[in-house]
């Protein structure tokens, strides 16, 4: 008598369902405290080019102008995650119109950045005792908003200002990323303004 095997496909629609509602669950239980979770902080290292505009308003209202480019600009950063979705970073930049020397200008960044499409990185959710997950996104994309302090060896004044950030990260192992950012920085000082364009790239260390 011969028997008759079916084999059964999986259903993937029901795995979808399942994983979506468990990332809504860790989302919605992060941002509304019904359940922990860890979004885990971060150390950067960044270096890259910058395109620095300024400009001095005389005593008989014109302005003196003036601009620097070059690969030098250089930045340490530590970034604090909270809600699976925003981090804050406290960082210090350096820039070198000689890459390594010349003219400097160096100065405090304060940085808040908001992931849309994904977490901000590895991210350990736990409800009680009952399971853990911990999940990655491999690209990472990333918007955010700065206050830059600066101060130029060339002026004696200082100069502050707000700052826009666009860029991605991108997982190499669960505690190393690379990443690539761009930076518009508006500053002012006194009678003198500074524009800056920073095109970052970088290595993050997760912990």
């Amino acid at each position: 008598m011969l028997r008759k095997h079916t084999k059964t496909q999986p259903n993937n629609g029901a795995h979808k369902a399942r994983r979506a509602t468990l990332l809504l669950t860790i989302l919605f239980g992060s941002l509304f405290g019904v359940t922990s979770a860890h979004a885990g902080d971060k150390f950067d290292l960044s270096l890259g080019f910058f395109d620095l505009s300024s400009g001095h308003k005389l005593s008989n209202g014109s302005t003196e102008s003036g601009s620097s480019s070059a690969l030098g600009v250089y930045q340490i950063e530590y970034r604090h995650g909270f809600f699976s979705k925003f981090e804050l970073g406290l960082g210090y930049s350096l820039m070198a119109s000689g890459t390594v020397g010349g003219s400097l200008g160096y100065g405090l960044d304060l940085d808040a950045y908001y992931y849309p499409f994904t977490f901000s990185g590895i991210q350990t959710f736990k409800e009680g005792d009952k399971y853990q997950v911990v999940s990655s996104d491999i690209w990472r994309p990333f918007v955010g908003t700065s206050f830059n302090q600066r101060t130029f060896s060339t002026s004696s004044v200082g100069f502050a200002g707000f700052g826009f950030i666009l860029g991605t990260e991108r997982s190499v192992t669960e505690k190393l990323s690379i990443k690539a950012e761009f930076r518009v920085l508006s500053l002012g000082g006194s009678s003198l303004t500074a524009n800056s364009e920073e095109l970052l790239f970088g290595a993050s260390f997760a912990f």
